[in-house]
């Protein structure tokens, strides 16, 4: 089953083994860093982060 986690051992730049993360369903496409700034975005504007 796939509950959209992701392993933060398969990162590219930053390697963080014991981290998991829930991608919002948005950014599925999106590379980690567009998707980071684009939550950072959604957080400065009061919007919501993760719909």
């Amino acid at each position: 089953m796939d509950l959209g986690l992701e392993w933060g051992g398969n990162w590219k730049t930053i390697v963080d083994q014991p981290h998991y993360q829930l991608r919002p369903d948005w950014a599925k496409e999106m590379p980690e860093k567009q998707m980071l700034a684009e939550l950072r975005n959604r957080h400065n504007s009061g919007g919501g982060d993760y719909v």
